[in-house]
């Protein structure tokens, strides 16, 4: 799993990922799609990675800490068959919201993308706690401190097909 958040004024992306993703669900299926159809997800935010231990502290701190959340769950809610619409409903501060994006399953290798606004979990409260303690990292040439409540998601992973 990757995000991609942003700062400054012009949205300069600040990439990361999750070192631990807890996958629950079916672990063999005749189709792919009712594998996924049962798949739920638990990610420890403590597992935060953008490459910087620094900020990878502050985001757990002073974004999750301030909104209370200690992981992240997801479960795939529906989806169009023939590939394009997946919906998911992702829970943190205790608000669960479906969240609808873009999926491809082509030879076993499944990618899921979409932008999600933090707001929907009433969570501008952490962005307003990092932004501040990162106010002279997230000022740009114009001199604003930004820190953007959008983030963008994507998640791969490859099925793969045991024949006995």
């Amino acid at each position: 799993m990757e995000w991609t958040a942003f700062k400054f004024t012009e949205k300069t992306p600040v990439k990361g990922t999750f070192t631990e993703i807890n996958v629950d669900g079916e672990e063999a299926a005749e189709d792919p799609l009712d594998l996924l159809k049962s798949l739920s997800f638990s990610i420890p935010v403590s597992s935060i990675s953008s490459q910087n231990e620094e900020r990878d502290a502050k985001i757990v701190k002073h974004f999750f800490g301030t909104i209370g959340t200690e992981k992240i769950t997801a479960k795939i809610r529906g989806f169009n068959a023939n590939g394009g619409d997946l919906k998911v409903e992702i829970t943190m501060n205790g608000v669960s919201f479906p969240v609808k994006g873009n999926y491809t399953l082509v030879d076993g290798k499944f990618d899921f993308s979409t932008k999600i606004d933090v707001a929907d979990w009433n969570a501008m409260s952490g962005i307003t706690a990092l932004n501040t303690i990162c106010k002279d990292l997230h000022t740009g040439a114009d001199k604003v401190s930004k820190l953007w409540s959008e983030v963008d998601l994507t998640f791969s992973t490859t099925l793969t097909k045991e024949c006995n």
